[in-house]
Formats: structure tokens, sequence, C-alpha cells
């Protein structure tokens, strides 16, 4: 699929919105060669402890003291984490794909994106990124940010949002609420906890991972 802006034209209103929404979005320096940190995952009375090597070219190298279902989920979460703050250009990303005007819902302009996922973004006034709504397959969830903090110069980042998940013909299935603690390492903001409340038809789960001893890469990968 052609790009959204070809080089040498004059980019679309909706274009100039959804790039400083991605631009907009904290991520670590170009040259950021990445982290080492310590883990420690908990759900009840269970706890492993872990480790993991992040850099920002390159999925995690993530270990853990025994395998199951709490290592899967805590690596599949670490994997997002980094993913999400990797530095990448409007091009890499969402401006790869074409996309198209929403409508306005409570002052913010919803975005439509033709990827693989349907995905579409709400973008309020300020032209942060408030929803995202994605559908893999026949389920659809949507993230909602309920409060973001500035990074270090510029950018901000979600601490605390929620994802919904629906089947199809709109019924929820289950809803988790997110909250995210970060460290500012020699000016760069590092992960430091991920708290995730669960609500599902089996109850409410408790899931929590903790990073620590965080320590600079000695050189990019």
């Amino acid at each position: 699929m052609p790009p959204a802006h070809p080089p040498g034209t004059l980019e679309s209103p909706v274009t100039s919105r959804l790039r400083a929404a991605h631009e907009g979005v904290y991520r670590w320096p170009g040259d950021y060669p990445g982290f080492s940190a310590d883990l420690l995952v908990r759900e009840g009375v269970d706890a492993i402890s872990g480790r993991i090597t992040a850099r920002a070219d390159a999925e995690p190298e993530i270990a853990f003291s025994e395998g199951g279902p709490l290592a899967e989920w805590a690596s599949g979460e670490l994997v997002m984490m980094v993913a999400h703050r990797a530095p990448r250009t409007f091009e890499q990303a969402d401006g790869r794909f074409e996309h198209r005007e929403g409508t306005l819902e409570d002052g913010a302009l919803r975005i439509h994106i033709e990827d693989p996922l349907s995905s579409s973004y709400l973008v309020d006034d300020r032209d942060r990124i408030v929803e995202v709504t994605r559908s893999p397959g026949s389920m659809t969830f949507a993230i909602r940010v309920l409060d973001a903090s500035s990074g270090p110069g510029s950018g901000w980042l979600s601490r605390v949002f929620s994802v919904s998940f629906w089947e199809p013909r709109g019924v929820l299935d289950r809803v988790q609420t997110y909250q995210d603690d970060h460290v500012d390492l020699n000016g760069v903001l590092l992960p430091s906890r991920r708290h995730v409340v669960t609500t599902d038809r089996a109850g409410i789960g408790v899931r929590t991972i903790t990073l620590s001893g965080h320590a600079t890469l000695g050189g990019a990968a």
C-alpha cells in the first residue's frame, strides 16, 4: 500500500494531526543503547524472579527462574512495554498506512487507520491520543488513557489506562486496568513497575511486574 503522504506532496490536515499525535508520545532517544534490570513478578502468593536486557532495535531478552503462565504473561507485557518506548518515526509506524478522518467525540477526533488490525485513534485538542481501538480477529479491544505524565524534555506517556475486550455482537469479555511507574536513569524514563487488575466473569485478579537495579547497556546493539 502506498504511504499516506508521498514525498513532495502537501500533507493533509488529518495526516498532520496523526503525525503530531505520534510525535507527542515519549520515546527513548534515537541513540539510546538500552538497559538491563532485575524482574520480580507477583500474583497472589506466587512470585517468580528474572532479568531483562532490552535494546531499542531488538526484541528484549527475558529469562525467568521458572516457566509457566505467569512467566509467559509477564514476557508479553515486557515486550510491549519496550516496544512502546522504542524510537520510531511516523513513517515507520502509522504513516505507512492510509488513514481517514472520522467523527468528533466530545471534542476529540477519531482517526481510522487502514492497517491489518483496523485500528483507530481518538486524538484530543492537544494532539494527545486518549483512546486506541484494534480488532485482531473477531475480538475488539479499546485502550483508554486515564492519566498521563510528561517525559524528560518532551513527550507524554500513559500512567494509568484501561483495556476493554469485546466479543462479537458487543459482549464485554473483560476489563484490565493498568498502572505504570517509571524511573529516571540519566535522563531516560525506564519502566519500574506495571500493576494490572483484571475483572472478568471469574472475578478479580491482580498481577504486578517490578523492575529494579536498572543499568544502561554499555553500547548499541
